[in-house]
């Protein structure tokens, strides 16, 4: 594979595991033994035998991969079981909750709003939600905007725990009225902080503004012009025949409602995923269809960040990190 194919298996984030995979997922590969450039089969060989010791270790039940280059799937491919009782395997075509991918699917719905000229990532959240204002620890309600949002430097709480995940989840939107209540943690652009409740207000900013129930809006504009059939946003668990079953050290789970869709509630495969990483390997086109026009998809992975002293070097784009404390791979927030 080339370099930057090989590199880019980490920074697609199409990885997709069971509950008790996380561990597994931790643990990186050691570099492949001595391979040149275009020793394809030999470095997918070595991942295989890699892949498949670290289950072992992590008692994973099932995992997929796939890895892209450029417009072609290289590899795709599962381990394990998505379903051991069933003895169902684990393929590409294996569905996973996709945790906090969740949230490119959705800064890549905002700015296609915005590309429309229906949503100023400047403009202040009230705007659009005029019952949006959370204080900072000063006592003022600072203006907070999707950009803030989507690069995660709104100054909000990483999470709001009251309902994020139950039985019966209250929706996603409920978020604003407890940001209200609880406050912000810092004033806006003062430094980096992560926030799955910050992009629960965004999809709420979505919803305001298309009119429509962000989950069918999602799937109209995103999931399925990009070929991703099986994909969706949901509070549960898919019930979708592929859909794999969790386990926790090897006995099963059932992973309870989320509120925060919009950050977290992403259902897909590594195969769907593969065609969000194809578009954006072609700025933002995928095969006939530009699914964001290409200045906007720059846009994802410019830094935003940059005269913001107190992130230290630390880059993000919109919705990608684009540096670490350990390396320069862009990756998406999750």
């Amino acid at each position: 594979l080339p370099m930057q194919s090989l590199w880019m298996l980490l920074a697609s984030l199409l990885f997709a595991c069971t509950l008790t995979a996380l561990l597994g997922c931790a643990t990186q590969a050691p570099p492949p033994p001595m391979l040149s450039k275009g020793q394809q089969q030999e470095a997918i060989d070595h991942l295989k035998r890699f892949i498949n010791q670290e289950m072992r270790k992590a008692q994973t039940q099932g995992l997929s991969v796939a890895i892209v280059s450029d417009q072609t799937i290289v590899w795709e491919q599962g381990f394990g079981w998505a379903n051991s009782e069933k003895q169902l395997p684990a393929n590409e075509q294996t569905l996973y909750r996709a945790g906090s991918i969740s949230k490119l699917l959705t800064d890549l719905g905002a700015l296609q709003l915005a590309a429309l000229g229906q949503l100023n990532l400047d403009a202040p959240v009230r705007q659009v939600l005029p019952l949006f204002s959370p204080s900072a620890p000063d006592g003022k309600a600072y203006p907070i905007t999707p950009r803030m949002l989507m690069t995660h430097h709104g100054g909000l709480p990483r999470d709001v725990l009251k309902g994020f995940m139950s039985r019966q989840p209250p929706p996603f939107s409920d978020v604003i009225n407890q940001l209200n209540a609880i406050g912000a943690d810092d004033i806006p652009m003062r430094s980096f902080s992560y926030s799955n409740a910050g992009i629960s207000v965004l999809g709420a900013v979505m919803t305001q503004t298309t009119g429509q129930p962000f989950e069918p809006w999602m799937r109209q504009s995103v999931l399925l012009p990009l070929e991703m059939p099986d994909s969706v946003f949901e509070t549960r668990p898919s019930t979708n025949e592929k859909m794999a079953q969790g386990y926790i050290q090897g006995q099963l789970a059932t992973e309870p409602g989320l509120r925060d869709i919009p950050a977290g509630g992403l259902t897909s495969s590594v195969h769907d995923l593969s065609n969000f990483i194809r578009m954006v390997f072609a700025d933002g086109r995928f095969k006939d269809k530009q699914i964001l026009p290409a200045v906007w998809m720059k846009s994802m992975l410019t830094p935003q960040n940059t005269d913001v002293p107190l992130d230290a070097g630390f880059r993000v784009g919109l919705g990608w990190m684009l540096s670490s404390l350990s390396n320069d791979t862009p990756r998406g927030l999750g």
